[in-house]
């Protein structure tokens, strides 16, 4: 996970407006919220989530090993039905384990979404927060590009696009799910059918 720089968080004087009180520090302010809540989600998350993909590997490992060594008893003559029933279970428990560290990958996706938001807030509330550059134009252009180029999928370039368009949200999230959807993503398995990890 990237690190991101935190903005300085000035205090809300809403509560009690003196002649300092400004909208900007009030932004800042609540971007300073937004960006603590979606780090200690992505801290929350990551360590959890690491323990169980550990878990989830050696459990995989195993069913592994247990899939071949009942594949080998079934292929000894005189094999009972038992052994069938155990190469049956060993494949099914192989194929759910699989699946399950397949849904972890989710997470790692969802992690990276969110540390986008993270990025974009704090760059947000830098630019606020510094009266030099809060009304020039090139530095709010600059911003964009630097989100722009931080992502890697198409998608989300035209999503990011269409908002700075004037688009709804509505709008943008359905052109992103459109195109994610129908992005060519590498499969998740190998050659062998094995999961590949994060």
């Amino acid at each position: 996970m990237q690190i991101v720089s935190q903005p300085v968080n000035p205090g809300s004087s809403s509560q009690q407006p003196d002649l300092d009180w400004s909208q900007a520090r009030e932004t800042i302010t609540m971007l300073c919220l937004a960006t603590a809540q979606i780090e200690a989600a992505l801290r929350d998350a990551s360590m959890s989530v690491d323990a169980l993909a550990d878990s989830f590997t050696k459990i995989a490992s195993n069913s592994q090993h247990v899939l071949e060594t009942a594949k080998k008893i079934e292929e000894e003559e005189n094999s009972s039905s038992h052994h069938a029933e155990l190469t049956t279970s060993a494949t099914k428990l192989h194929t759910e384990i699989n699946s399950s560290i397949v849904s972890f990958q989710f997470h790692d996706r969802v992690s990276q979404k969110l540390s986008h938001v993270n990025r974009s807030l704090s760059l947000v509330a830098d630019i606020i927060g510094d009266s030099d550059r809060l009304f020039q134009p090139s530095e709010w252009r600059n911003i964009q590009d630097e989100i722009s180029k931080s992502y890697t999928l198409e998608c989300k370039r035209l999503m990011f696009q269409k908002i700075l368009e004037g688009s709804t949200i509505k709008e943008a999230l359905s052109l992103y799910e459109h195109n994610d959807m129908n992005s060519a993503a590498p499969s998740d398995l190998d050659d062998d059918g094995d999961v590949e990890l994060f």
